[in-house]
């Protein structure tokens, strides 16, 4: 007999495996409801479906661009395309993240939310890795 409630489990918890490691220590964590549970997946496999695309194009460029390192003399041009082809391909997957943090946080009451924020932002909400000096 098949039981849809433990497929829909066994495919949120696939799509939790695949997903950074802020969101697959948190989720579950998180308590979240059925409901939410479902809804967070739903966006998670559409993020991995969108990225799926991206990362081959990405990865594509980075062949191209290893190609070009191995002439004698590397095209200037043509590797300052392909390096500013790679960025824009990057900008766009932190992008589709940034979108379904937002799109996650409209599913999650406030306390999940700020547990979960806690977890990528640190406690004060500010970045948790700064650049530069240390004071």
């Amino acid at each position: 007999m098949f039981d849809q409630v433990a497929m829909k489990n066994k495919v949120a918890d696939e799509a939790v495996k695949e997903s950074k490691p802020y969101l697959r220590k948190q989720i579950s964590s998180l308590n979240l409801t059925p409901v939410q549970r479902e809804e967070i997946t739903k966006l998670k496999l559409s993020l991995q479906e969108e990225g799926v695309d991206l990362r081959t194009q990405l990865m594509k460029g980075e062949i191209e661009l290893k190609k070009l390192w191995l002439e004698e003399t590397p095209d200037r041009s043509k590797v300052y395309f392909l390096v500013g082809e790679m960025t824009s391909i990057r900008a766009e997957m932190q992008k589709k993240e940034i979108n379904f943090l937002l799109r996650a946080k409209e599913i999650l009451t406030p306390e999940q939310w700020r547990k979960l924020s806690r977890e990528m932002f640190g406690s004060s909400l500010g970045m948790r890795h700064s650049v530069g000096p240390h004071r």
